[in-house]
């Protein structure tokens, strides 16, 4: 069956879990939830959350497209019109 991309989601991580990201199946951000370790945080740790929430967030989009190729299959491959009789000609 079909997945509905925009209503798939998946999720993303960093830093050993500390970050986790969620975004839906064309890739778009929908949430980011911090672990604990953050509370009373330096500005060194903000750099390494900002850091973080790079790396998961790049994680769960390559998830996405992953799920995405597997939704479209064959779609995904592009279409092959030779022997079609509905070639454009060039």
């Amino acid at each position: 069956l079909p997945i509905c991309l925009n209503a798939a989601t998946v999720d993303g991580t960093a830093l050993g879990g500390a970050v986790t990201v969620t975004v839906n199946g064309v890739g778009e951000l929908t949430d980011v939830k911090l672990g604990d370790q953050f509370a009373g945080a330096t500005a060194e740790d903000i750099e390494d959350l900002a850091a973080g929430i790079v790396v998961a967030y790049r994680d769960a989009k390559a998830k996405a497209d992953e799920l995405a190729t597997q939704s479209l299959g064959p779609l995904a491959g592009g279409f092959d019109a030779s022997g079609s009789p509905f070639q454009l000609g060039f």
